[in-house]
């Protein structure tokens, strides 16, 4: 029986599972997919510098909080979820805000800058969070977004995980565009992981069968797929677009 954490507020829903929190509290460290994510984006600050404090919104244990904040960003962690927070103070996270960003009472126009990093997903009406966010934010604040790509790689374990929906750039963009923002850079990340994703995760799937998340699917040792992450850094870096990947990555604008 699939469990999520559904919280409600006017026509907005979030989903996710009850056990997530502890889950990926047990990787976050140690973990290539948490590492390169937030190695990326702290490359793209250097390129599109955030307005300080930067809100991470929805941002769970506060592994990408932290990040930032010992990278020299004044970060402000957004979450909802009791034991999220326990794990943010015991990390180091300065700044939290026990709450739902909807119900957390932000002055609009006030945010600098705001991390929604695989959290758009999770949400029924994401036009409308979208749109909420941009209220918040300050004229021309930027929105570091990160959601899973590609529709064609759902699985089970996207329904385990409380998602609504895989995106593609195009349609992350058109949300994003009618909830008032400008792109600045857009690509794929993650290129090497949809054939592992599509072989391990999709495919079974299409026969019935429903393989789970593992600690292992997050933690690799292996050289290759390290140097693989390491040129990918570099293009986005060098402000290369890449065509290929399981997830999509944005930085925009909020315009007025």
């Amino acid at each position: 029986m699939l469990l999520l954490l559904t919280m409600k507020k006017h026509n907005t829903s979030v989903s996710y599972p009850v056990d997530g929190t502890v889950f990926f509290r047990s990787v976050e460290d140690d973990s290539y997919w948490f590492q390169h994510r937030a190695n990326v984006l702290l490359d793209l600050f250097q390129q599109y510098p955030p307005s300080e404090p930067m809100y991470d919104i929805g941002g769970g244990n506060g592994y990408f909080a932290f990040t930032a904040q010992r990278a020299g960003v004044e970060s402000v962690l957004v979450e909802p979820d009791i034991q999220g927070g326990k794990y943010a103070r015991e990390r180091g996270v300065r700044s939290i805000i026990q709450s739902r960003f909807e119900d957390a009472d932000i002055q609009q126009s006030s945010m600098g800058s705001v991390c929604l990093l695989d959290v758009l997903e999770h949400i029924d009406n994401d036009e409308e969070f979208l749109t909420c966010l941009h209220r918040g934010l300050k004229p021309n604040g930027k929105l570091y977004i990160t959601v899973p790509a590609m529709r064609w790689l759902w699985s089970y374990e996207d329904l385990r995980a409380g998602h609504k929906r895989r995106y593609t750039l195009l349609s992350l963009q058109d949300v994003l565009e009618r909830a008032g923002f400008s792109i600045d850079y857009a690509t794929y990340f993650f290129s090497m992981l949809p054939l592992p994703i599509m072989s391990l995760r999709t495919i079974p799937s299409v026969f019935g069968w429903k393989p789970k998340a593992k600690q292992e699917d997050y933690l690799s040792k292996n050289i290759m797929l390290k140097k693989m992450l390491q040129n990918e850094r570099r293009k986005i870096c060098a402000g290369s677009r890449i065509s290929f990947g399981s997830s999509c990555l944005i930085v925009a604008t909020a315009i007025r």
